[in-house]
């Protein structure tokens, strides 16, 4: 014989744990589980609570008051587990409306049924006084709805178990530890259940479920202490990991990406809604041309790029050895930071520098050019040998060049902040017009078709023609006729230019565009191709030794179009 003093002793206890759990689990914790695990923990002080309160009472209507507020926890304790238990693996999205509109409509449709039971009696066929004085408490047969909430009691325990099983197995050695908590806390209830409906014992059911219950809170205030339960929930996201803007991967020893945070997700266009944690780290191509262990080890961190919508975008990855607490490695973490546009900036600021020491060189050439025109110029008019009228053409000749510099001069100034902004749109036959005022096409015929081809190119585009002009006249040797044209290959624009000159021998071919090819002291074709590089196109030589040099200008798909254009800007562009 059991007395209900007794009996109150474990109820007592059970509802003061699961208040106390649910109270330091309120202040210690700011994980989404909590939210659940509370509404768990009231759950479970309120059966203990009410079910005391149906012991102490004396008679049947007292008892079967207290027994229907006591099923408000029956009723709602196995679904609210599932729903921790989703959150718990990290199953956040199967927490949907739609879901738990399904998960509690069976448990709101069986406490409605008990509490009209009067009016049907479908849950409680009959309820009777006790053959003995066991217990102060009523004897019932159950009814379909009873067994209906049974089973799907157990359906959400079943479901709640293979959710915590499945986790158990892939987690790493220390989160197993914590794993292991909760399953056990899922298990002791169900075996309680299960001893009570086949009668093996004489303990009442409920009283036996709450021995379990209590038995279950019991384990999860120790995960809580000792296995920092609610500090660090295996697979789950952590609020603030789940809003970093850096991504965040975790893999396991056998390659199982375990955890992954939205921005990682969006980075990495993981798939959302699917079962992250089954994926494999494969699936991850940036890992196979990265050796990971030499980053853990050395502590520097990767720069990998991963095609996205044709695109290649930048990350950072800083990869770090997870160890439990005997120092054995149980995965990998992965920090990726995405610095497009910080690779964005430091290319921008290259491509400012690169221009600007392209600028300085072409500076440089044309000045010199002219300064030699107005040195030979000067010697002349110095020798006292000339006409009046020679010596007047000459100073004009010396007054141009000087102009011209002036000119160089201004626009390098120009340049300086256009060499910070995108390519700009231009008509090809302007930008020769004004490639001749520089005095590079005295003493050539040139002959243009360009017609109304503009292209997208950098402003210094001009100095290619002047480069290419100067180069026909001083290292052509008979150079005389110069022809430009231009025309559609594969989509891309060919502007061509070619001389009557010696052309270029084939040996030397390879090397016309490099920096440290000036056997003429001068780097002129160097300038020409990288002008074009920060067109976005390119120069090569297609010419035949003995019959003239030829230059194409190549722009992509995109950088050109034909359109008319002023013809009037010429003659202003060539008077300036």
């Amino acid at each position: 014989m059991i007395d209900e003093t007794i009996l109150s002793v474990p109820l007592l206890f059970s509802s003061t744990l699961s208040v106390g759990l649910a109270i330091i689990t309120w202040r210690m914790s700011d994980l989404r589980t909590k939210k659940p695990f509370i509404l768990l923990l009231i759950a479970i002080a309120w059966l203990s609570t009410t079910y005391l309160l149906e012991l102490l009472s004396g008679t049947m209507p007292e008892m079967l008051f207290w027994n229907d507020l006591e099923y408000i926890s029956n009723v709602f304790i196995p679904p609210l587990f599932l729903i921790f238990t989703l959150m718990f693996v990290g199953r956040d999205s199967a927490v949907n409306r739609r879901n738990l509109a399904i998960i509690f409509a069976v448990p709101t449709l069986a406490l409605a049924m008990l509490w009209t039971n009067d009016f049907h009696h479908s849950f409680y066929t009959s309820v009777a006084q006790p053959s003995s004085a066991y217990m102060q408490t009523f004897v019932p047969t159950y009814g379909p709805w009873f067994y209906l909430l049974v089973i799907f009691s157990f359906l959400m325990g079943a479901i709640s178990f293979y959710l915590l099983l499945t986790t158990y197995f892939r987690s790493s050695r220390y989160l197993r530890q914590q794993v292991g908590m909760v399953l056990g806390s899922c298990t002791l209830p169900a075996v309680a259940a299960i001893i009570g409906l086949l009668n093996l014992t004489e303990i009442p059911f409920t009283f036996l479920m709450i021995l379990a219950f209590a038995g279950s809170m019991a384990l999860l205030f120790i995960g809580a202490y000792r296995y920092e339960l609610f500090s660090i929930i295996p697979l789950a996201l952590d609020t603030v990991v789940k809003r970093m803007k850096d991504g965040v991967v975790v893999i396991d020893n056998r390659g199982h990406i375990i955890h992954i945070n939205p921005s990682a997700e969006k980075m990495l266009d993981a798939t959302r809604g699917g079962r992250k944690e089954r994926r494999s780290a494969d699936t991850l191509p940036f890992l196979m041309s990265v050796n990971l262990e030499d980053a853990i080890s050395t502590g520097r961190s990767l720069e990998v790029s991963i095609p996205k919508d044709e695109v290649d975008h930048y990350y950072d990855i800083q990869a770090t050895a997870m160890n439990d607490q005997s120092g054995a490695r149980t995965g990998v973490q992965l920090i990726i930071r995405d610095i497009d546009e910080e690779k964005r900036m430091k290319d921008q600021l290259l491509k400012a520098n690169t221009k600007l020491s392209i600028m300085s060189m072409v500076v440089r050439h044309d000045t010199m050019n002219q300064v030699g025109v107005i040195h030979g110029y000067s010697e002349l008019i110095s020798s006292g040998h000339l006409k009046s009228e020679d010596m007047a053409r000459y100073g004009d000749r010396i007054k141009e060049a000087v102009k011209y510099i002036e000119r160089q001069f201004n626009f390098a100034t120009d340049y300086q902040s256009l060499g910070r902004s995108d390519p700009m749109w231009q008509w090809m036959q302007l930008v020769l017009a004004k490639a001749k005022t520089s005095g590079a096409s005295e003493g050539l015929d040139v002959h243009s078709d360009l017609g109304p081809l503009s292209v997208l190119a950098d402003p210094m585009l001009e100095k290619v023609f002047t480069i290419l002009l100067n180069n026909s006249r001083k290292h052509g040797k008979k150079a005389f006729h110069i022809n430009i044209g231009y025309r559609i290959d594969n989509g891309s624009c060919v502007v061509f230019y070619e001389d009557d000159g010696v052309g270029i021998p084939a040996d030397v071919k390879p090397a016309v565009f490099d920096r440290d090819f000036n056997p003429h002291g001068s780097m002129g074709l160097y300038v020409a191709s990288q002008i074009m590089v920060m067109s976005g196109g390119a120069i090569r030589e297609a010419g035949e030794e003995g019959r003239g040099a030829r230059f194409e200008l190549i722009f992509p798909e995109g950088s050109w179009k034909e359109e008319k254009f002023d013809m009037s800007s010429i003659a202003r562009s060539s008077g300036q």
